[in-house]
C-alpha cells in the first residue's frame, strides 16, 4: 500500500471519528449512580493523595464549576508497598493526559456525580493498565468552584501476564504474555503470547492502539501459530484484526466496527491435564477414542450503531456478518461403528452463514458501585434496571451460506439493587428457522443474588440452565472442575443441555502487606444431559482462597479444594479435586447480542 493511500485511510478514519463526537447534552434525564463506601485500602489511598496535593475534600460538589483537574497516577510500588520503589524504573507510568482523555467532563463544566462516576467506570475498564480508580471532588480556589482529584494506580506494565489451570497436580494449560501494557505511558499494548496445553503450543503477537492519532478509533491486531508438542511442527494458526469506534460514553450517538478473524486448529478436550477419551455407552468395552477433531473457524462483521438517549438508552445497529465453521474428525475406522457414530455426536456440524442483521437494544444507564463481589477491596460497577434486546439476522445461499434461514435472538435482563448487593435475572432465547423446519432453538436463563455485605461477608447464589430444544449445529456445553460442580475433573460433563447452581460465602477483603485476601466456602450442583437421557444432578463442596495483587491486576487468583458429594462416585472421579487458576468459578450474567 502506498504512503499516500495509507495517509488517506488514516485521515478518513480520523475525520469519521471526529464527526462522530457529539456535544454533551445536559437537558435530558440523568442516569442514577448508586455508590457506597470505599474500602479501607481505598480510603488510605485517598488520604495519601489529598496530603500529597495539599487539597481538601469537597463534600457537596454537585453543580459547582470545575476549575481544574489534578491527576495523580500512583506508581506500581509506593512507599506503603512491601517491595522497593526503585523497581518502578522498569515500567512506564500512565501519562496524566492519558488519564485525562478518558474523562467525560472538563474544566469550566458543572460537576455532575453521574458523569464523574461514568468517567471512573471508563478508567476501571482499562484493567490491563490500572487497578485503582478513584475520583474525588476537592475544594476550589474560588467560592462556588471545585477541582477533580483523579487517582489511579498503575499495574506493572512491563510484565509477564499469566493465566493457568492446575487440576489435581497436573498443569492443564498455561498462558504467558510477556508484554508492555502501557507503552510510553500511552496505554498502547504490545505483547508476545504463549499458550501451552498438554499437546500443543501457541506462539503469537498482539498490539492494541486505544486512541489512533488522538481520536477514539481503536485498532487491535493479533496473530499466532499453533505447534504440536508431539512432533514439533505447525498444526494451526490464528489471525484477527479489529478497527472500531466504540460507544465510549452513555451520550455517544454513533459507533462502528469492522472486524475479522480466522482460526485453524485441533480442538481437544482435556480432563485433569490429560487428553480426554470418549467411551460409548452402546459398546461393552472401553472405546478410548481420543477426544480431538480439526476446526476451521472464520468470522467477519461490519456494523454501525446509532445510540439514542442518556438515562434510558436505545441502540439500533445494522450490518453484515459472516460465520464459517468447518469440522473434521480423524480416522475412526479402528473403533466400533456404534462408538464412532456416538463420537460424531460430540462434534459440531459444519456450517457457513453470510447475511445481514438488524439489532435493537434498550437499557438503563443506571449503575451500582460496590465492593467485594467479583474482586477484592476495589470498586466494581454493575448495571441496574431493565436491559432488553433483539437481533434479526438472515443467511442466504446465493451469497455463500450453507443454508437459507432466518434467525431471531432475544435477550432480557433485569437487575434490582439490594443496598450494596443486587438480584439479576437474565434470559436469552434463540430461534433459527428454515423454510421447512426450525433447525435450532434454545433458552439460556440465569439468576444471580448477591446479598448486601453482612459484616461477615456476602452470600452469592447463582442458578442457571441452558436448554437446546432443536440442535442442528450439534452444540454441546462442557464444564466441571474449573467451573461447577467443583470436585469433578475439568470438562467432565458434556451434553447439549445443562442445569447448574452454586451457593458461596465470600469473606470481606483483608489487607495483608498491601495485597487483598479473601476466603470462600461453596456448595455446587450441576450436570449436562441429553433430553432423552434425563437429568442426574451431581454435587460438590469445598473451600477456596482468593488473592488480589493491585500492583499487578484487577483479577483474583483462585485456589479451590473441592470434594464430590456422590454415594456412587464414578471410578474416574478422584475423591478430592485441587484447582489453581485466575478469576471466579462463574461470572456475573450479562446481556450480549
Amino acid at each position: 500500500m502506498s504512503l499516500i493511500r495509507r495517509r488517506s485511510l488514516v485521515a478518513a478514519s480520523l475525520a469519521l471519528g471526529a464527526a462522530l463526537e457529539a456535544p454533551r447534552v445536559h437537558a435530558e434525564e440523568a442516569p442514577k449512580s448508586v455508590t457506597h463506601e470505599y474500602s479501607p485500602y481505598e480510603k488510605e489511598t485517598i488520604t495519601n493523595a489529598l496530603a500529597s496535593t495539599g487539597r481538601t475534600q469537597e463534600l457537596d460538589p454537585e453543580g459547582k464549576e470545575i476549575e481544574a483537574i489534578d491527576v495523580v497516577p500512583l506508581e506500581v510500588f509506593e512507599k506503603r508497598d512491601p517491595l522497593p520503589q526503585w523497581l518502578n524504573v522498569f515500567h512506564w507510568t500512565s501519562k496524566p493526559y492519558t488519564i485525562d482523555r478518558e474523562l467525560l467532563t472538563g474544566v469550566g463544566e458543572k460537576y455532575s456525580k453521574v458523569v464523574v462516576d461514568e468517567s471512573a467506570r471508563n478508567l476501571r475498564n482499562l484493567a490491563a493498565q490500572i487497578s485503582i480508580v478513584l475520583i474525588v471532588a476537592t475544594k476550589g480556589n474560588s467560592p462556588g468552584k471545585v477541582r477533580l482529584l483523579v487517582i489511579t494506580k498503575d499495574v506493572w506494565s512491563l510484565r509477564l501476564n499469566s493465566n493457568y489451570r492446575f487440576a489435581n497436580g497436573r498443569l492443564e494449560n498455561l498462558y504467558l504474555e510477556p508484554s508492555e501494557q502501557n507503552a510510553f505511558g500511552t496505554h498502547q499494548i504490545a505483547s508476545v503470547q504463549y499458550f501451552m496445553q498438554p499437546l500443543s503450543h501457541l506462539l503469537g503477537a498482539y498490539y492494541k492502539i486505544p486512541w489512533l492519532a488522538g481520536t477514539r478509533v481503536q485498532v487491535i491486531a493479533n496473530a499466532a501459530v499453533i505447534l504440536s508438542r508431539e512432533h514439533g511442527g505447525p498444526e494451526g494458526s490464528y489471525l484477527a484484526l479489529t478497527v472500531q469506534y466504540p460507544l465510549f460514553s452513555s451520550r455517544t450517538p454513533w459507533s462502528w466496527k469492522v472486524a475479522g478473524d480466522y482460526r485453524n486448529e485441533v480442538t481437544r478436550l482435556y480432563q485433569n491435564g490429560l487428553l480426554g477419551l470418549f467411551d460409548s455407552k452402546r459398546t461393552p468395552d472401553k472405546d478410548g477414542i481420543p477426544f480431538e477433531y480439526r476446526s476451521k473457524l472464520a468470522t467477519a462483521i461490519a456494523a454501525v450503531t446509532r445510540s439514542f438517549g442518556w438515562a434510558r438508552k436505545t441502540d439500533v445497529s445494522f450490518g453484515m456478518q459472516l460465520d464459517g465453521r468447518k469440522y473434521a474428525t480423524y480416522d475412526l475406522s479402528p473403533y466400533a461403528p456404534a462408538a464412532a457414530d456416538d463420537f460424531l455426536g460430540q462434534v459440531p456440524v459444519s456450517d457457513t452463514r453470510v447475511g445481514p442483521f438488524v439489532q435493537l437494544r434498550t437499557y438503563r444507564s443506571d449503575f451500582l458501585r460496590t465492593l467485594d463481589v467479583e474482586i477484592l477491596g476495589l470498586q466494581e460497577d454493575f448495571r441496574l434496571g431493565a436491559d432488553l434486546g433483539a437481533k434479526v439476522y438472515a443467511s442466504a445461499k446465493p451469497i455463500g451460506s450453507t443454508r437459507d434461514f432466518l434467525g431471531l435472538d432475544v435477550v432480557a435482563q433485569y437487575t434490582q439493587r439490594l443496598h450494596d448487593g443486587f438480584v439479576r435475572v437474565s434470559a436469552e432465547g434463540i430461534v433459527e428457522a428454515q423454510t421447512d423446519t426450525v433447525s435450532d432453538a434454545s433458552l439460556d436463563a440465569r439468576l444471580r443474588v448477591v446479598t448486601p455485605r453482612l459484616g461477615f461477608g456476602r452470600l452469592v447464589l447463582d442458578l442457571g440452565t441452558l436448554q437446546r430444544f432443536r440442535n442442528y449445529l450439534n452444540l454441546n456445553t462442557k464444564f466441571g472442575g474449573e467451573t461447577r460442580p467443583r470436585g469433578y475433573p475439568t470438562n467432565y460433563f458434556r451434553a447439549p443441555n445443562n442445569v447448574v447452581g452454586s451457593l458461596e460465602w465470600r469473606s470481606p477483603s483483608v489487607d495483608i502487606l498491601k495485597t487483598l485476601w479473601g476466603v470462600v466456602a461453596f456448595v455446587d450442583v450441576g450436570t449436562a444431559y441429553r433430553t432423552e437421557a434425563g437429568v442426574e444432578p451431581r454435587y460438590g463442596t469445598g473451600l477456596g482462597l482468593r488473592v488480589l495483587l493491585p500492583q499487578f491486576d484487577r483479577l483474583v487468583v483462585r485456589g479451590d479444594v473441592a470434594v464430590p458429594i456422590d454415594r456412587h462416585r464414578p471410578s474416574d472421579v478422584p475423591p478430592v479435586q485441587f484447582l489453581i487458576t485466575v478469576g471466579q468459578a462463574f461470572s456475573v450474567p450479562n446481556v450480549a447480542l
